[in-house]
């Protein structure tokens, strides 16, 4: 029984499982119609080409659908996708399809299918529609539930895979549930797939029934009736052969070039091209396919002919025919070629030369023998003793150590001929760290056919070198004593050394110490040339002042490529020294007999001086007494007990303080001892006792007579009142100028009290309230200091200064200043120099540009004469005609105090090493003239000594030295290495700057770039960047004040913006002088000055300030026109001084981006450095703990609208240091904001 219903289970699902693959819901309503024997003959192709229904949603399927459909009638039917149209080919190509679903319910698709016969387009409407299968309709019908427990399974089976069709092909379709989504996965997918079926099958139907294919397929099938006509055209070349000469050489490459056209009616089918050669040793290709070839078409083939290498000379017969299907074959052609056997080549390496200097792809020092670091450039001779050329010869290296590297592998000689010989060029780098004492290298010949190889093994001996990295070291103290002592600041100058054979490549200089504070203390070099130094380095760094050591380790790391470095201590002595204390006192009593007595009320002024070696910060000083206020018993202290001094340096005193006491009578006559205490930031405090008398007061005598009259005594004359104690500080007497101004500084002291100050000039009374100077307080001061601004005229002038006190006793000073008068000439010396009479000193583009411009510029703008200028460029400028008008020119010429003169150079700088060179860096600095020698700059160059020497020798109080060139001994720019002394490097240090300037008054140096930089051309520019930009403002932009004037201030600070912003902080130029004043250096306009001299060599800034005190008009209390009355200068006034709270706040906060917002780009730092090295220095020390600064005490002055002077006291205070100064900073007004263009204390 189990038997009978496993078999009836087994059948079941046999039965359903054929149901389940056979069984279609719905069917296509259209049938094949049969097609006729032109149809089915070989005569149509047809192409269906689905370009605009291959991405499309059953695109592949309708495609799959028309293929097989033309399949039953068409023999030659394919698919492609946007193919190229050819001739006699039928093209089917579909359109999109239209589903038509009125009503949301399915009922046939459709689609417009075009039938391109060559170029004729006919569309078919084909339509796709469907039935219901007998299944179905049994399913449905009221028999259907007797089929259900049989088609069950079917049903169940052909659902679940609908189900999986759909979720993975019907993405975008509604998803439904339960029997909707059954009914929808039957029956829109079946009846979708029967409509497209039904449309091809249309299409089929329609296509037979054309007119249109039964006249395409009779025109075809004429074609194919019609007779061929070939005809071929043979031409032999050997153009990319090795020897090109018509002629099959013996190992060549060469080919046939064939045209065969068909001149026939008819298309000549399946074509092949035939040929054969009566030589075995010329090889070809037998049988090429063609093709089809239509009535007028011509096909191009290509015979290959490769010649053997054993081929004989003589003549090679090839017979070429196309071979057509139906027997309409082309007529033989027989081709005869010249043939030529190989005359062999028989190559040798027979020698070889090496290459080692700067030339060619070489790169070492010429001696012939490898060493590591060089690139060497090996170059072999070959021979051919053959009795042929060998050609297009493939020169290699085969092997070669592993540790070197190949630049040039191989390399292709063209030809040898016979017994001749050539070199060829092979390439490698030999690495700086290859320590082996010989190279082995492979080298090999080959001619390019194989006929002839020739190979070499060569060793080479080699040599290694490496540097040998040392250096020399030397402390800079900032006192310069000699030694280090805490709380200084110093620098280590490091000065690196090279004492091996190789360049040192690549080298970090570390500086490191747990003691020290170093402010920079690591370096980078990138080379160090070979048995030579570097220039100095200079580490600054600063010694703490608690510092208690007596030596501390400094660690030294240089390291550097390739090989290895150094690492060093070098041990520096500390001299402790510690601030310390003394007093000095001073007793002011009512009777002024400086003695204490009972009854009195004194002042007690005490000041502390520093006698130690260190600055003393936070300084307190503090009176200690029995009792808050009593001293002892009977004194007692009537001001403050203590009193916050601040910081006194070494050496140095704070200002006097006063302490009052008032001593009773019931004060013990005696030592009044008073205790004081004073205390310092770092280091302990200091007691110390003073010891003070105290008398007994006398008693008044009275005497009494009887009966007498009373006699009464005189009474001694008053105590009168001591007139005030006066200091002029500046001017001194009889000191002389020829500045049109002078500040007279002072400072007046009564105990009393100051009431009023006068200043007369000449017998002329100042009015002070109507400018810059001392304004009268709200109430009397014990102390007044001055500062005033003095007008001048020429000769001499009488400064007279009478202070009164509160009791109307006065002082009065006076002193002498003598004015010299300003009238002047102007000279000037201009050197430019591009070429040089020796071919070691490279040429320069625009250093003679650079001079002729400022040539013109003195002349056209400044006026000056020109019989008072001298003018030398390239060959005019020798040694002697520079030293000649520097040295004798103007020192005859300029021998006015008065007189102004300009020396400006453009050219080549350099550097040279000298031991005995008086800066310190053992290089002496030249400026190159045009008959210099780089092998002797000695007697041939002009050293910078010799400047500061003619510079001396000129008596004229205002010089200006321009020089656009620089020292560095680095290559490119305006400088160059002297012969033999690579890699030293000049540095042009202040004290040889200050040397120039402090050989005559008035002495002005310009540079065009800072010790180790580069001065650089641009050819953009046509000039030097520095002249160009500093003559660029010379004609105007410098000029911030737009008085059509330019200072020395106001053209360093154009060209220390512009320059490094142009040159990427390459280059900064550099401002050496002694001012005295505003110093003019040029003039915007000609008019301005017209041909005469410059009259005024030195200005004050305000021009307004100067005419006020010929005219006596009060323009320092309208200083601008825009402000109409007081409220208006004290509205900008609190605008002003709100400015610096902003910036001071900003600076608390430490806020960098708002701290420099306050500053005008305009801004040039007092210390000599670019805005951009200031900036970068700021940052960092701006990342402290904490920062507070405060301002106080303002005092505000305007120049005009747009310029300002503001001075105020500074508390400054960071964790431990705090300090309180006086700061001065001059503004800008810039777009309506207020800006700082110059900062420092005073």
């Amino acid at each position: 029984m189990k038997k009978i219903i496993i078999y009836f289970i087994c059948f079941i699902i046999i039965i359903e499982s054929c149901m389940g693959c056979t069984i279609l819901w719905y069917r296509s309503t259209e049938n094949f119609i049969t097609p006729t024997e032109n149809h089915k003959s070989n005569n149509l192709e047809i192409v269906i080409d689905n370009y605009h229904i291959k991405n499309l949603r059953d695109g592949k399927k309708l495609t799959k659908y028309i293929l097989s459909s033309l399949s039953n009638s068409f023999e030659k039917v394919s698919v492609c996708t946007s193919c190229d149209y050819k001739k006699n080919v039928i093209y089917v190509v579909p359109k999109p399809i239209t589903i038509h679903k009125p009503k949301q319910k399915f009922k046939y698709t459709s689609s417009i299918i075009d039938i391109i016969y060559n170029s004729e387009i006919e569309p078919l409407h084909c339509v796709g529609k469907f039935s219901e299968t007998f299944a179905l309709k049994t399913f449905n019908s009221d028999i259907g539930p007797l089929f259900l427990p049989i088609a069950f399974p079917t049903f169940f089976l052909q659902s679940l895979f609908d189900l999986l069709y759909v979720t993975l092909s019907e993405k975008n379709l509604n998803k439904s549930k339960g029997d909707e989504f059954f009914k929808y996965c039957v029956d829109i997918r079946y009846q979708i797939n029967a409509s497209l079926k039904d449309l091809s099958i249309n299409l089929h139907n329609k296509l037979l029934a054309s007119s249109r294919l039964q006249s395409f397929a009779n025109s075809i099938k004429l074609q194919q009736t019609k007779p061929a006509l070939i005809e071929i055209n043979p031409e032999y070349s050997d153009q990319k052969s090795i020897i090109p000469n018509k002629t099959i050489d013996a190992g060549e490459d060469s080919q046939i070039n064939i045209t065969l056209t068909n001149k026939g009616e008819g298309t000549a089918y399946d074509v092949v091209l035939k040929s054969n050669t009566n030589d075995n040793k010329v090889n070809l290709q037998n049988n090429i396919k063609i093709g089809d070839i239509h009535t007028g078409e011509s096909k191009n083939t290509i015979i290959p002919l490769k010649a053997d290498l054993t081929l004989q000379s003589g003549k090679a017969a090839i017979e070429i025919q196309a071979k057509e299907k139906r027997g309409y074959d082309s007529k033989k052609i027989k081709l005869t070629i010249s043939k030529a056997a190989l005359e062999k080549p028989n190559l040798s390496i027979i020698s070889y030369k090496i290459n080692d200097s700067n030339t060619g792809l070489a790169k070492g020092n010429g001696n012939s023998i490898p060493e590591n670091g060089e690139t060497i450039e090996l170059i072999p001779l070959i021979n051919n003793t053959g009795a042929g050329k060998a050609v297009n010869i493939d020169l290699k290296i085969t092997s070669i150590n592993n540790e070197l590297s190949i630049q040039k592998e191989t390399t292709t000689i063209p030809q040898i001929l016979p017994s001749k010989k050539i070199t060829g060029n092979l390439v490698f780098s030999i690495p700086r760290n290859f320590n082996d004492n010989k190279i082995n290298i492979d080298i090999q010949a080959t001619d390019v056919r194989g006929v002839s190889t020739a190979k070499k093994a060569i060793e080479i001996r080699t040599e290694t070198y490496q540097p040998i990295i040392a250096y020399q070291y030397k402390l800079i103290d900032d006192n310069h004593n000699g030694f280090l002592e805490n709380g200084e600041e110093g620098e280590i100058e490091i000065q690196p050394v090279n004492n091996g054979k190789m360049d040192a490549k690549n080298l970090r200089i570390i500086l490191s110490a747990d003691d020290l504070l170093f402010s920079n203390s690591q370096a980078t070099i990138k080379t160090i040339s070979a048995e030579s130094s570097y220039v100095p380095l200079r580490f600054p760094f600063t010694v703490p002042r608690t510092l208690e050591k007596t030596s501390v380790n400094v660690q030294i790391q240089i390291s550097q490529q390739d090989f290895p470095g150094l690492t060093d201590n070098i041990n520096l002595a500390i001299t402790p020294v510690v601030p310390d204390f003394e007093l000095i006192t001073q007793i002011i009593d009512p009777n002024k007999n400086n003695v204490i007595e009972q009854g009195e009320s004194i002042e007690l002024i005490v000041t502390v001086l520093n006698k130690g070696k260190l600055d003393a910060e936070n300084v307190v000083l503090k009176l200690q007494g029995e009792k808050q206020s009593e001293l002892i018993p009977g004194v007692i202290l009537g001001s403050d007990n203590s009193f916050e001094i601040g910081r006194i340096g070494a050496g140095k005193s704070c200002s006097p303080k006063r302490f009052l006491m008032h001593i009773q009578r019931a004060a013990n006559p005696g030592t009044l001892p008073l205790n004081f205490n004073i205390s310092q930031k770092d280091f302990s405090s200091k007691k110390m006792l003073k010891n003070f008398p105290i008398k007994e007061e006398l008693p008044e005598n009275i005497f009494v007579k009887s009966k007498q009259p009373i006699e009464v005594p005189a009474l001694s004359a008053p105590i009168k009142n001591s007139p005030p104690i006066m200091v002029i500080a500046l001017p001194k007497n009889n000191q002389r100028t020829i500045s049109e101004f002078i500040d007279l500084v002072g400072t007046v002291v009564d105990d009393k009290g100051i009431a009023n100050i006068d200043f007369f000039v000449n017998g002329k009374r100042l009015d002070v309230a109507r400018a810059i100077g001392v304004t009268q307080p709200a109430s009397q001061r014990e102390k007044r200091d001055f500062n005033q601004r003095i007008p001048l005229q020429s000769g001499t002038n009488e400064i007279t200064v009478t202070a009164f006190d509160i009791e109307n006793e006065s002082i009065s000073k006076t002193i002498s200043v003598y004015r010299d008068s300003e009238q002047g000439e102007l000279w000037g010396v201009v050197i430019g120099i591009n070429r040089y009479a020796s071919t070691k000193i490279p040429p320069l583009k625009y250093a003679r540009n650079d001079a002729e411009s400022f040539a013109s510029y003195l002349k056209n703008t400044m006026g000056m004469d020109s019989n008072h200028l001298i003018e030398l460029y390239d060959e005019k400028a020798t040694l002697k005609n520079i030293k000649s008008n520097l040295g004798t020119f103007l020192h005859k010429k300029a021998n006015k105090k008065e007189d102004t003169v300009y020396i400006f150079y453009a050219g080549h700088g350099a550097p040279e090493r000298d031991d005995s060179n008086k800066y310190k860096d053992g290089i002496a600095k030249y400026i190159l003239p045009f008959d210099a020698e780089l092998n002797d700059l000695f007697s041939t160059a002009l050293d910078m000594d010799t400047i500061a020497v003619i510079f001396k020798r000129i008596r004229a109080q205002r010089v200006f030295f321009i020089a656009d060139s620089c020292y560095s001994g680095t290559s490119g720019g305006r400088s160059i290495v002297a012969f033999n002394d690579t890699g030293n490097r000049a540095n042009i240090s202040s004290q040889f700057l200050q040397r120039i300037i402090n050989s005559g008054k008035g002495r002005v140096v310009l540079a065009s770039s800072e010790a180790g930089e580069v001065s650089q051309e641009s050819d953009k520019l046509k000039h030097g960047f520095f002249t160009y930009y500093l003559l660029e403002g010379l004609t105007g932009k410098a000029d911030v004040d737009q008085d059509q004037m330019v200072d020395v201030n106001e053209a360093y600070r154009y060209v220390s913006n512009k320059v490094p912003d142009a040159t990427n902080s390459g280059q900064n130029p550099v401002l050496k002088s002694m001012q005295e004043g505003q110093v003019i250096i040029g003039q915007v306009s000609k008019s301005s000055f017209s041909k005469q001299p410059l009259n005024h060599s030195v200005v004050q800034p305000n021009k307004r300030l100067i005419d006020s005190y010929v005219s006596n008009q009060p323009i320092s209390n309208f200083p601008c026109s825009s402000w109409k009355d007081q409220k208006a200068v004290q509205l900008e006034k609190n605008r002003l001084k709100s400015t610096v709270k902003k910036w001071a706040n900003a600076w608390s906060s430490m806020n960098i981006d708002s701290y420099l917002s306050f500053y005008s780009n305009q801004f040039k730092p007092d210390n000599g450095l670019s805005f951009n090295r200031w900036k970068s220095q700021r940052k960092r020390r701006l990342n402290k703990p904490y920062i507070r600064v405060k301002p106080s005490n303002f005092q505000l002055d305007f120049y005009s609208c747009t310029a300002a002077k503001v001075i105020f006291d500074q508390y400054y205070e960071t964790k431990g240091y705090s300090d309180n100064t006086r700061k001065q900073l001059l503004f800008e007004k810039d777009s309506g904001n207020w800006k700082i263009i110059e900062e420092k204390n005073q």
